[in-house]
């Protein structure tokens, strides 16, 4: 039994990156969902599609057989929540140029950038390096 489906998704995504895997199945939630949008918006993944209710494919993308992102990392975890508000979501961004977060609000799953823009804050979910 699985007790963090986001958790097993985001490893499901590294091993297959790892392993130069050109689909992947992964189970539907709505976080779940939500993050393939954002990662298919940001071009780190071809496109998906429905298998049927309970499960989606992923089809991933590579560039000079070499994937699209470097890693991702999970950053709040069931056990530890990490919230942010706008000045740290700033000093986020300053720091680090080539990634981006994936953040909870109440409007929804959205980019750092997003967030920073519509100054919104939340539960930073995941970390994205390119």
């Amino acid at each position: 039994m699985r007790n963090y489906i986001y958790a097993d998704f985001i490893a499901r995504l590294n091993n297959a990156k790892r392993q130069y895997f050109k689909f992947i199945k992964v189970n539907n939630t709505s976080k779940v969902l939500a993050t393939l949008v954002i990662l298919h918006n940001l071009g780190i993944i071809h496109d998906f599609m429905f298998v049927d209710d309970r499960t989606i494919l992923v089809n991933l993308k590579y560039y000079k057989r070499r994937s699209v992102f470097k890693k991702l990392k999970l950053v709040s975890t069931p056990g530890k929540r990490v919230y942010v508000d706008l000045v740290r979501l700033a000093k986020l961004k300053d720091k680090s140029n080539c990634s981006f977060y994936i953040i909870s609000t109440n409007q929804g799953l959205k980019t750092d950038f997003d967030c920073y823009i519509q100054k919104l804050c939340g539960e930073i979910l995941l970390k994205i390096e390119l």
